[in-house]
């Protein structure tokens, strides 16, 4: 999934470009650069600006509309406002998407609400009609993640397998009540679905000072698609910058009669205190990448935090959120 989404960000820069940026930084570490277009960080001096966003619309898999206190608001040189004149760029963009019927999502921020139909264009007025999001500053990182699955749930390009998963995991994130701040571990971060653009799990939990050990809940495990995941072992350690790595070993026994990859993009992420985040790394250990029939194959998936973790952890598997650690 890495890579697979194309996204527009279309905002009014005196009126959401904080938020905007903001956004595009949370996008391109899960998407990666290439895959998110914002004007001012993606056009060339000298390019033909009409141009480049025209095409940047076109080659676009979901057109995110950024829409703050003022974006309708903001005032030009018409009694209307800017939006109502027909060289705005931001006009352009929105209008230009819904021509071309790409996936087009209002994006509330700052409090911000949506304009009347009545209030907007010619050109516009669908725009009213497609499934906001709103992103609050006090539940930035679920809000978010929650958009984020929705665009991933919804790429041309992603797995038939599990589709069960998005619906239940995206209303998780959409029901949290964030009590930490989470990032990803480093720029290069992609998404569960491609376990080479992780990072490498490679500390070991125990038999280093560093680590604190969690106590393992008394049945850590699910079963999945005749899968049995069990957690084996869980710890955290503080890192640079007052950043918190928190691992969980997995054991995945293959109950099937076909060999089965134990992959990263059986993991929906890590569950703390009632926070989804996604994975940042992936590692197998001992039996690789491939589980024969009736075996079992371990691997270590990890998050990374602002601070350090507290209340209960669960792992998100596919359709299935089970408890790996209740708190002391």
């Amino acid at each position: 999934m890495g890579g697979a989404v194309k996204i527009f960000l279309s905002y009014r820069r005196d009126d959401a470009a904080g938020h905007a940026g903001r956004l595009h930084d949370a996008l391109t570490t899960r998407f990666g650069a290439d895959a998110v277009f914002q004007d001012v960080a993606t056009i060339q001096p000298g390019e033909d600006f009409e141009g480049a966003l025209t095409a940047a619309i076109e080659a676009s898999d979901a057109v995110l509309v950024v829409i703050g206190p003022s974006w309708g608001a903001a005032r030009g040189a018409g009694p209307k406002g800017r939006l109502h004149d027909p060289d705005d760029y931001v006009r352009f963009e929105v209008s230009t998407a819904l021509a071309r019927n790409k996936r087009v999502i209002p994006v509330t921020v700052a409090g911000a609400s949506l304009p009347e139909p009545s209030d907007l264009p010619e050109g516009l007025e669908t725009l009213m009609t497609r499934q906001s999001v709103d992103l609050r500053d006090t539940a930035w990182g679920a809000d978010v993640e929650a958009l984020i699955r929705g665009l991933v749930n919804d790429s041309p390009t992603r797995r038939t397998k599990g589709v069960g998963r998005r619906v239940l995991m995206t209303a998780v994130a959409l029901s949290l009540v964030v009590v930490a701040v989470w990032r990803p571990w480093s720029d290069t971060v992609g998404s569960n679905g491609d376990s080479d653009s992780l990072q490498v799990c490679n500390q070991p939990i125990n038999n280093d000072p560093k680590w604190t050990p969690l106590n393992l809940a008394p049945s850590p495990s699910a079963t999945e698609d005749d899968m049995h995941f069990e957690a084996r072992q869980v710890g955290y350690q503080e890192l640079e910058d007052g950043r918190w790595n928190l691992l969980v070993s997995m054991r995945m026994t293959n109950n099937t009669s076909t060999g089965e990859e134990h992959a990263s993009w059986r993991y929906d992420g890590i569950v703390v205190d009632s926070m989804l985040v996604p994975l940042s790394c992936f590692s197998t250990t001992g039996g690789g990448f491939v589980v024969p029939e009736g075996l079992a194959g371990d691997a270590l998936i990890g998050i990374e935090l602002d601070q350090e973790p507290q209340g209960q952890i669960q792992v998100a598997l596919d359709d299935a959120l089970f408890v790996v650690s209740n708190p002391r």
